[in-house]
């Protein structure tokens, strides 16, 4: 009996394992059937003449068109196949939607977008499109629209959500280009954060938050030579809170001239900064080659937009970094105390314009509307009974016109010499970058494109009295006004989000910028009379810190005060590396952690709000003793000074760090929002790492961390190069980029993760760009074919 019973107990198992197999094997055939073709045949009624996608063994594809409109129906198609989910998330963020997917987790975020209007400029805008642009506009949706009716599957989250991809509109195109434009800035500026400190500590003390651009820091040349699984799924696609695919953060860029160049001929070299450690990654790197208009371009893009943002035509080669300019206002709005609905303005009480929006919320039964205040500054974006103001927002992107920002994105691809870039580059709407240009004929060129304020008044990024016209803009400085170089007489220039050069300028630049990587950079173009190819791929790589070796002796006399000899003589040595098996770094980022906690957690009360805090004024405070932020609140018997809470944040240091190197504290994640089921995590393999990390926010090679919310001292490394890129123009074809995970967002496509052993280990790709040479290293050839050629 007990046999029998053993046997049968057997045969269940052996049953239900058979069961499991096969629903897996069916599951994975199934979420298999949403990875796009890459060869054979389609056909579109839509299409005028056949299209040819060569796609490279690393899945890089290239478009070759007849037609124009043809061209750009093939860009949405494969922005479509490729990063359908990401598209999706990208626009319902645009538009304030992303609580119809997450419901309240995200709820905040929404009436945030909803209030800066990008949906209502978009439907401004799109109506002052040039008849060209509509047609490459729409066309481009027609391609989206078009993949999303012949796939055979949706990609696996759509499947695991229970959703549909809804049809694409060119409206929607119209304000992802106003929400990346948005962010470029957003990124960088810490007005938001400025605003909160005004608000809670005054004038003054938050006033004390702005540090001057250092004296001793580069700048760039100008004019001349001088819970629940959603909560859980939030947190994960939203980690520290911040929104997904954002087209800039910040960045490194630098050409050099045929003067500098071993081979004669001009470089270029970018890789801008964005978030890491969520896949799929944001670039999608494609070339796309029109008869009809003679257009060749190669580059990446951004999917939902259908231009290609950096790259190279074969004639001239662009990339961009943050421009750091402060390109908002916020003002302080004075309600009438006794009519709510009125606010004060140079010409007395005037009723707020009341805009209605309505909310579709996931896991709510109705509706939710809300009514937003708009004045005559712009939306009010803080108010609740924790403030004791309300404050409206002007954007630069509330005076600019969309529609030439679009025009200016199609113009990019075809332009071939430095005045017609300025132009160019200078109507993209409010993107606030920094442009840096190579080209065929040997130039190099710079170009700030970010609308600069012709403000009367300094602001020093603080909150303005919004009931006199005082503050208010009369418009932006015209191109002949902004930082710019062509050709400079030391043949190089560099642009790592420092400030720009304003000697020559008649106003004062404001803003926030980073004073760190450009020393480093600086320094490497320094120490050469002639530079290869291969210097731009170490410089790249490049992991010392020039900035942090100006804590080396605060900290070494920190050590030797507290009788720590032989860590002081470790530090005293140390020449800013910054790789993961850095000791050195690993003490020198915990101490400045737990320094930036002794002076300034007391004021702010949690660390999320200490990210806005930037190295610079922590050293200037640390350096100049400011009591008014090293002076403990909570300790109102006792006036702290530098030394004491220097001390506190090295003792704590010294028991964290015990014999640990940089690695073991700064990790690297890769992961899929759905990394967070194991199961589909290791089956789809959605997660990468952790692996012991080096950098910091001041090496090239950057690594941009957030504190581990799990572990105190420990941090996660979640911005860093999205792109790299090297081109020498002796030869066109032998441009290299690498990229951090691979061109698909389909973790079934064999090009989801192709790319990060490349990157990870500093190798290159070769992408080609002329035709012959493309079509004979072609792994596969999709054509796209017009219904009645079939």
């Amino acid at each position: 009996m007990k046999i029998r019973f053993k046997t049968l107990l057997i045969k269940i198992t052996l049953g239900v394992l058979a069961l499991l197999i096969i629903a897996s094997v069916i599951l994975y055939l199934l979420l298999l059937r949403s990875v796009p073709v890459t060869d054979g045949q389609l056909v579109f009624d839509a299409l005028q003449d056949s299209v040819k996608v060569t796609f490279d063994e690393m899945g890089i594809p290239q478009i070759w068109a007849k037609k124009e409109l043809d061209g750009y129906f093939a860009v949405g198609y494969l922005h479509a196949a490729d990063r359908m989910f990401q598209m999706d998330i990208t626009r319902r963020a645009a538009f304030g939607r992303i609580s119809e997917l997450l419901g309240d987790f995200t709820l905040e975020i929404d009436i945030q977008q909803r209030a800066i209007g990008h949906n209502k400029l978009a439907r401004k805008f799109i109506s002052g499109l040039s008849r060209r642009d509509r047609l490459r506009l729409d066309a481009y949706t027609d391609g989206i629209n078009a993949y999303r009716d012949v796939c055979a599957a949706y990609p696996f989250e759509y499947q695991l959500l229970g959703l549909d991809f809804e049809q694409w509109t060119s409206e929607e195109s119209m304000a992802m280009l106003s929400f990346q434009t948005w962010f470029a800035n957003a990124m960088m500026s810490s007005d938001a954060f400025m605003v909160e400190a005004y608000d809670a500590f005054g004038f003054e003390k938050a006033a004390s938050l702005k540090s001057a651009y250092p004296v001793w820091a580069p700048k760039t040349v100008s004019q001349t030579e001088s819970t629940s699984q959603q909560q859980a799924f939030y947190e994960s696609l939203f980690p520290n809170h911040t929104l997904p695919f954002k087209m800039s953060h910040s960045s490194n860029s630098w050409v050099i001239a045929p003067s500098k160049s071993a081979s004669g001929h001009a470089i270029l070299a970018g890789d801008p900064h964005l978030e890491i450690s969520r896949l799929p990654q944001f670039w999608y790197y494609l070339g796309l080659h029109i008869e009809e208009t003679s257009t060749d371009v190669l580059g990446i893009s951004t999917p939902g937009l259908p231009f290609i943002a950096m790259g190279h035509n074969g004639k001239i080669a662009w990339a961009f970094t943050v421009g750091g300019i402060d390109v908002n206002e916020y003002f302080i709005e004075k309600v009438n105390p006794e009519d709510s609905s009125q606010y004060l303005t140079p010409q007395g009480w005037q009723n707020f314009e009341i805009q209605q929006e309505v909310f579709r919320v996931r896991g709510r039964d109705e509706t939710l509307s809300m009514d937003f205040k708009i004045t005559r500054n712009g939306p009010v974006m803080f108010q609740n009974d924790s403030l004791k103001e309300i404050y409206s927002l002007h954007w630069a992107g509330y005076d600019v016109d969309l529609a030439m920002a679009l025009q200016a994105g199609f113009h990019l691809a075809d332009v071939d010499h430095f005045s017609e870039f300025q132009r160019t580059v200078t109507s993209f709407g409010a993107l606030d970058v920094n442009w840096t240009y190579a080209d065929i004929n040997g130039n190099i060129g710079y170009q700030l494109g970010s609308p600069i304020p012709a403000r009367a008044k300094k602001t020093n990024n603080l909150p303005v009295p919004g009931w006199t016209d005082e503050y208010r803009w009369p418009g932006f400085y015209p191109l002949e006004k902004t930082p710019q170089s062509y050709n400079p007489q030391k043949g190089w220039l560099a642009t790592c989000n420092n400030k720009q050069d304003e000697s020559n300028l008649d106003y004062d630049l404001e803003g926030k910028f980073a004073a760190d990587r450009i020393l480093r950079i600086n320094r490497l173009l320094e120490t050469k009379k002639k530079f290869t190819v291969q210097d731009m791929y170490d410089f790249q790589m490049e992991r010392t810190d020039e900035f942090l070796l100006r804590w080396r002796k605060p900290v070494t006399e920190i050590l030797e005060r507290l009788g720590h000899s032989a860590e002081a003589r470790l530090m005293e040595k140390w020449d800013g590396y910054t790789g993961a098996d850095s000791r050195e770094t690993a003490l020198m980022a915990l101490f400045l952690y737990y320094l930036k906690n002794e002076i300034y957690l007391d004021d702010f009360k949690d660390e999320e709000h200490l990210i806005w805090i930037s190295r610079e004024h922590l050293l200037s405070v640390y350096e100049k003793g400011f009591s008014r932020w090293i002076d403990n609140i909570a300790t109102e018997d006792h006036v702290e000074t530098p030394e004491e809470i220097a001390d506190r944040a090295m003792q704590k240091t010294l028991e964290k760090l015990e014999d640990q190197t940089w690695g073991d504290f700064h990790t690297l994640t890769m992961a899929h929002p759905f990394s967070i089921i194991p199961v589909l995590s290791q089956g789809l393999g959605l997660k990468k790492g952790p692996f012991p990390w080096g950098g910091t926010s001041g090496s090239l090679n950057a690594s941009f961390y957030f504190n581990d919310p799990d572990e105190e001292g420990c941090f996660l490394s979640t911005v860093g190069p999205s792109w790299r890129f090297v081109i020498d123009f002796s030869d066109i074809d032998a441009a290299t980029i690498v990229l951090p995970s691979g061109n698909s967002g389909n973790p079934l496509s064999p090009y989801f993760m192709n790319f990060f052993d490349r990157w990870k280990n500093g190798e290159r790709w070769t992408v080609p760009f002329n035709r012959e040479i493309v079509f004979t290293k072609n792994h596969t050839i999709l054509e796209l074919i017009p219904g009645e050629k079939l």
